[in-house]
């Protein structure tokens, strides 16, 4: 994968590895000599996703850089914390839902809790805008599609160790829905308490239930109901409940659409 280019003053190529900055000469044959470090010197990276075959091509591709140390590769929000407590990894890249239901945007806070020098790089599924804001307000540093190009991957990483907050283009652009009628359902917009009361609706709650359980009045409950449908464009009771009962299946199976 092709890092930054340019020419010094003394007409030597040089090529920016994208892991670390670091430069390499290059001759005028073309050939390069990676640069050899110790795992002490190298940033750690911990790879996290349901998938372990999403898992074994992220090794894939970073391993033979030779730029990080790979300290574990987890499938669950457990493991990836007990992980974290230990190695203090530079880097964490994960994909947003890991097996036994914990998602990216719960763990956020709790992994910078634990490891607060790591930095977050999430892999979104498809090309979906789906929570992207939330997101990042949650701590995430770099938001990356699954589909994405194998050589986009090390670029996002040294930008985020550089400190930038990065976005993949494909993911900060709203896609229209096939055979939508009433424009893309999009809950990032809705604040943490409004999802939930999304959820619980979705779970065929009772405006009594919802207010019990979320330590509310039922007039408040009510009130967020509304507020929901606003911000969705939603005209109707009937396609509130849909999207709630949508929301609710769209948590646990990753699709890019609500409905």
């Amino acid at each position: 994968m092709a890092g930054h280019k340019g020419r010094s003053r003394f007409g030597v190529h040089m090529q920016f590895d994208p892991c670390h900055n670091c430069r390499v000469k290059k001759e005028s044959n073309g050939s390069a000599k990676a640069p050899v470090r110790g795992a002490a010197s190298r940033p750690r990276v911990l790879l996290a996703d349901r998938e372990a075959i999403f898992l074994f091509g992220l090794r894939a591709i970073l391993e033979p850089k030779n730029c990080f140390e790979i300290v574990g590769e987890v499938a669950t929000s457990q493991e990836l914390l007990t992980r974290l407590s230990i190695h203090k990894p530079r880097i964490l890249l994960m994909g947003f839902r890991l097996l036994c239901g914990r998602d990216a945007l719960g763990l956020a806070p709790e992994i910078q809790k634990r490891s607060p020098d790591t930095a977050i790089i999430v892999l979104l599924p498809g090309n979906s805008v789906l929570l992207t804001g939330r997101i990042l307000t949650a701590g995430v540093r770099g938001i990356l599609a699954r589909s994405a190009r194998i050589e986009a991957l090390l670029p996002t990483i040294e930008k985020v160790m550089g400190g930038q907050v990065f976005v993949d283009p494909e993911l900060s652009i709203s896609r229209p829905r096939p055979d939508s009628t009433a424009g893309q359902v999009d809950p990032g917009v809705l604040t943490s308490r409004e999802l939930e009361v999304l959820r619980l609706f979705g779970m065929e709650k009772s405006y009594k239930d919802i207010a019990s359980q979320l330590g509310l009045s039922i007039k408040t409950v009510g009130a967020h109901r509304e507020h929901i449908k606003t911000k969705l464009n939603l005209g109707s009771s009937h396609a509130f409940f849909l999207v709630a009962k949508a929301y609710v299946l769209w948590e646990a199976s990753g699709v890019d659409y609500l409905i």
